[in-house]
Formats: C-alpha cells, structure tokens, sequence
C-alpha cells in the first residue's frame, strides 16, 4: 500500500475521499476506527493529533491519511491532495483544469453538500444498524 487511510465507513465524510482512493485506483491500508465520541480508540486520537487540519482539544474525526509520515485530516482536503498527488502518477486527472470549472464545484458544494450529507448520513447508518447504535 501506498499509504494509510483511517476511516469508518458510517462517515459521509470519509466517503468522499474513499471515493477519490477508487477512482484514482491506488492501493492504500485501511483502518476502521470507532467515530462516536469518548468511544474512540486512543491510537485513532493519536494519529489525528498530530494530522495538519486536526482541530485542538478534539479526539478525532475522519479520515485522517499517513502518507509517509504527512498526516492529513478534512476530506475534501485529502480528496483534493490524493488527486494532485497520485493523480498524475496513474493517469488520471481529476482536478478540473479551468478556474471557472473550479469556481463552478466549488460554488455547488458550498451550496448543497450540507444538505445531501444530512441525508446520506442517514443513508448509510441504516447499512449497518449496529454501527448505527454506536456512532
């Protein structure tokens, strides 16, 4: 594997840079951690502690990416880093070119990620209604 990705697939969050892993089709370890709080494992907290985007006093979130030692937290950063990054390196350029194409996504997420999260979050508790009782 290339790198590290420390997830729980309950988090809509941590789908979209999943997502980016599929689509760019690069080999990454995955680990699943616990996301409902006072809960989390302490090597989890660990990791996100020192990730660059951790928020201070926080015990974790996801995903968080070790890529040889850079640690990285907020997944549209991770989407963004793992396509500039890997992108290239497999032939696949997913980040947009023109800076109106750019302005344009930009402006959608801003717009109506909050309110598709909400749903898909939903979504995917009722995948697994165990999980569901504990995140």
């Amino acid at each position: 594997p290339w790198f590290t990705f420390v997830n729980n697939r309950i988090c809509p969050y941590g789908h979209r840079a999943w997502l980016t892993l599929l689509e760019l089709g690069i080999l990454f370890e995955e680990k699943e951690c616990t996301i409902k709080a006072g809960h989390k494992e302490p090597w989890f907290t660990e990791i996100y502690q020192k990730a660059l985007g951790a928020n201070d006093g926080s015990d974790g979130k996801v995903p968080v990416i070790d890529d040889d030692g850079f640690i990285l937290t907020e997944s549209a950063v991770i989407a963004e880093y793992l396509a500039s990054k890997y992108g290239p390196s497999v032939g696949k350029d997913l980040i947009t070119v023109s800076p109106q194409e750019k302005a344009f996504a930009t402006i959608f997420l801003e717009q109506h990620a909050q309110q598709y999260t909400k749903y898909f979050y939903a979504l995917l508790k009722e995948q697994d209604p165990e999980k569901a009782k504990t995140s």
